[in-house]
Parts: structure tokens; sequence; C-alpha cells
């Protein structure tokens, strides 16, 4: 079968966020529906809650870095339908699908979290995710849990030999590509010259890492992205748009 990257080929699309509340999710399933045939990924902020006895996961993208939410917001919120929580993408899982799983924050052990996230995720969706995030000490320890999970480190920025690590609890640190052990693949935020991505895209390729392209906004970065070589992105435009332009420009 592979891993997931393989599945995905050519050039894997992420849903940013798909997972992060139902409506966005909703609107993921439908692209997936209309267009079956092209490589998609749904993409959401995991959060987690192991205070207290509690095994909670749930997606979530913080305001302030640390703001994971308290156990009576996330009771609150799951009660009423706004918070999805892992167990309702579990529910809608279906065996054509990927996820990638961006690391955020939480409460309580965390290795008991990454623990139980990895047992729950290769029980469930074995080789259609992969585990993405700012936090090299985060993708360590899921790596050391289960060398078999595919991990990406994202990044703001790549230069020839060095990648800089961004998460709030090493940040800012630079890191050779050499010294990256546990890491598949590089996730590069797109926002310096196009001469500058070029040279990172080239670096990260060089140095082995699969190379995966965020913050697109236009379709012309997701065309330059594919110039350089990453293998998933994360284009903005409507995505019956990023279709059609994949037509007019004859992409696979």
């Amino acid at each position: 079968m592979g891993n997931v990257f393989s599945r995905l080929a050519n050039y894997g699309y992420i849903h940013h966020r798909a997972l992060n509340d139902f409506s966005h999710f909703d609107a993921a399933e439908k692209h997936l529906t209309n267009y079956p045939g092209t490589p998609q990924v749904l993409e959401g902020d995991l959060c987690w809650d192991f205070e207290d006895g509690r095994q909670d996961f749930y997606f979530h993208h913080p305001d302030f870095v640390w703001d994971a939410l308290s156990a009576s917001t996330v009771a609150k919120q799951r009660r009423s339908g706004e918070l999805v929580m892992l167990e309702d993408m579990l529910k809608r899982d279906t065996s054509d699908r990927h996820y990638v799983i961006e690391l955020k924050v939480g409460r309580g052990d965390v290795k008991a979290a990454m623990q139980k996230l990895v047992e729950v995720l290769q029980a469930n969706c074995r080789d259609r995710f992969w585990i993405d995030g700012f936090s090299l000490k985060l993708a360590r320890m899921v790596k050391a849990i289960d060398p078999s999970v595919v991990a990406s480190l994202h990044t703001e920025r790549v230069t020839d030999d060095h990648v800089w690590v961004v998460a709030p609890d090493q940040w800012p640190t630079r890191v050779k590509f050499g010294d990256l052990s546990g890491i598949d693949a590089i996730a590069i935020r797109k926002r310096y010259s196009d001469e500058h991505m070029a040279c990172a895209s080239a670096a990260v390729i060089k140095h082995g890492f699969k190379l995966i392209m965020s913050r697109l906004f236009t379709l012309e970065d997701y065309a330059l992205s594919r110039k350089w070589g990453a293998i998933i992105g994360y284009p903005k435009a409507d995505f019956a748009d990023v279709m059609r332009f994949n037509t007019e420009r004859g992409f696979a």
C-alpha cells in the first residue's frame, strides 16, 4: 500500500482547517465527492485534554498559542455541536480519505496523549494520515512511539543547510538538516521572495525530505509550488478554480 505520501501522488491538495468546524468539514466532503479522482487531504489543528482522567482530542486553532480550551468549554461546545472531536472525524471516515493532523497544544500528560493518538490513528486510518506541526519535540515524541508514523515539520524559513524551528517551546531554533532525525517532510510557508522559496525548496529536496508548501494564496503560488517540487500543497483559491486551472495548465 505504501505510506500516505505515495498514496497522494502526483500532488495532494490539502483542505486547510477542514476539521476545525463542521461547516468546513462539510465543504471539504463535497470536494471529495465532486472530484473523486483527485488526491485530497483533510487538515485540522489538534488539541488534547488528558487531565483528571480525560482523554479528549478536539480540533481547535488556539488564538494565543497556548490557549487550550478548558474541560468545561470542551464539554459545552461538544454538546452544542460547535467542536469537532477526533471521534467525529473517525465516524465519518472512509477508506479513501487522507488526513494531516497538525499538533497544537493541550492539557495534562503530553506523552500519554501522543501514545493514545498514535494508537487510535493507526487502528483506524493507517497509511492515510501524517502528523504535522511546528514542534520538533512533538514530532520526535510521536516517532519514538511508532517510527512508522509519517511526520512533517512546518517552518517559516529554510536555507541551504538549516531549517528554522519556530514552535513556542523551541522558538526560534536553527537546526541543520542532518539533525532532523525522525522527520519525513518539510512544510514551508510561502512568504519570502520567489527566488528564496525556489532555493529553499531545492534544499529540502536535496537533503532527502519530501516538500510540502503552505500559504499558497493565489493560483500562481500553487503553480510555483509544483514547479519547485512540492508533492503536497495548501492552495487557498476556491477548489473548483484550482481544478479548472489544472486543466488550463495541463497539470495531471
